[in-house]
């Protein structure tokens, strides 16, 4: 074992590639769309797509890959919140940003690329700054770094936000994977939540919760063709979430403590599926400046940086 069994190409996207996966020669790839959001495009292992884009929504902004969602995950109510007594309104150029945060369609820096005997890496990083669009929608001083690794388990994903300002930065983040479904939806997803955020007529998720149960029951292994979600899951149990596939292979997504949601979209008629990773719930700022400590909405003081990792283990 040796960093010859990973590289680094570069070219439209940058490619993380490990040619012992797994220690049995397998080849796993890692593409990841710097300039178009520090996109993990797709994660392939043994030829298996598991997470996959479509490159006319990529090149036309829409959701595909794996987007990162950052400082608002998820949805904002008339994209108006209220932090410390003040109302922000989060738009750029006069248009409301509602849905997903502010960095996932903008250009990101590279770091460092390298390789070493455990992992192909890849660090990338983002900042809002005074006097830049994204302040104007955001107006808290921060940086976000990504470091993808590649390693012979699978993709892991380390993210650190330094509060750049003096006063507190509130913040959210969440990785929207775009899980590819391999076996015609037939797959398995187990999501360990015991509550979960009910859905209004259109499915968008309301701030109205309720323990799973029947359809929203996720705690043991579900076909995800039985299933029509747009759930955010919360007061997690100690598993991880789980992708079992028809071939007995399995993939495991594992994160850090921060992560106290997932989201769970199940659309009808697409060939995809997402769990995503979540630190903090719908509507987050809203909800914590009522009380609610569903919310889970991160809080940084002037200088502190916070630090947390979601991986996604594939395996045999």
């Amino acid at each position: 074992m040796n960093t010859t069994d990973f590289s680094i190409s570069t070219g439209e996207y940058i490619t993380l590639k490990c040619t012992d996966f797994k220690g049995q020669g397998l080849t796993a790839e890692a593409i990841i769309a710097v300039d178009k959001g520090s996109n993990l495009l797709r994660f392939t292992v043994d030829g298996k797509n598991i997470i996959d884009y479509d490159k006319t929504l990529l090149d036309s902004n829409d959701f595909t890959g794996t987007p990162v969602l950052f400082p608002t995950p998820n949805r904002i109510k008339d994209a108006t919140y209220t932090f410390e007594g003040k109302e922000y309104i989060q738009s750029i150029d006069g248009q409301k940003i509602v849905l997903h945060g502010l960095v996932l369609f903008e250009s990101w820096q590279v770091e460092e690329s390298v390789c070493t005997a455990d992992a192909a890496v890849l660090k990338t990083r983002i900042a809002i700054k005074k006097g830049s669009k994204l302040f104007e929608a955001y107006p808290f001083e921060c940086t976000l770094t990504l470091t993808f690794s590649l390693t012979r388990e699978g993709i892991v994903i380390d993210y650190a936000v330094k509060n750049d300002g003096a006063g507190n930065l509130p913040f959210g983040f969440a990785l929207h994977p775009y899980f590819t479904k391999l076996n015609g939806g037939a797959e398995k997803i187990k999501v360990p939540a015991n509550r979960c955020f009910l859905t209004d007529e259109n499915m968008i998720p309301t701030e109205e919760t309720a323990a799973v149960s029947g359809a929203t029951d996720l705690r043991k292994p579900v076909p995800v063709n039985t299933l029509l979600l747009d759930h955010n899951y919360y007061d997690l149990t100690d598993e991880p979430a789980e992708i079992h596939y028809s071939d007995g292979t399995k993939l495991t997504l594992t994160a850090t403590n921060d992560f106290a949601h997932y989201v769970v979209y199940v659309p009808e008629g697409q060939d995809y599926f997402c769990i995503e990773n979540q630190t903090c719930s719908i509507d987050a700022l809203n909800l914590h400046a009522r009380g609610r400590t569903e919310s889970s909405l991160l809080i940084l003081q002037g200088g502190q940086t916070h630090t947390g990792r979601v991986a996604y283990e594939f395996n045999q």
